[in-house]
């Protein structure tokens, strides 16, 4: 084995494989947690979603001028 195949060899295994097995970990471990979320009910989603509004707009609310300042530059 040349040196070339074995830095092809370390690379491809150890890098390339690296990082797709800890991307498929990734998208697992957030498909289990997003589990929990998903209840089923689409009074919970509603609930879910009015939350996030709520904390959207109060965000703005509160820090509206200085958001308003940013995006006008």
């Amino acid at each position: 084995m040349t040196s070339r195949e074995g830095l092809w060899k370390i690379f491809d295994l150890g890098v390339i494989d690296g990082l797709i097995h800890s991307l498929g970990r990734t998208v697992v471990n957030f498909g289990r947690t997003l589990r929990y979320i998903q209840i089923g009910f689409a009074r919970g989603y509603a609930a879910i979603i009015l939350a996030g509004a709520i904390i959207i707009i109060g965000y703005f609310a509160y820090n509206g001028a200085h958001v308003l300042r940013f995006l006008m530059r």
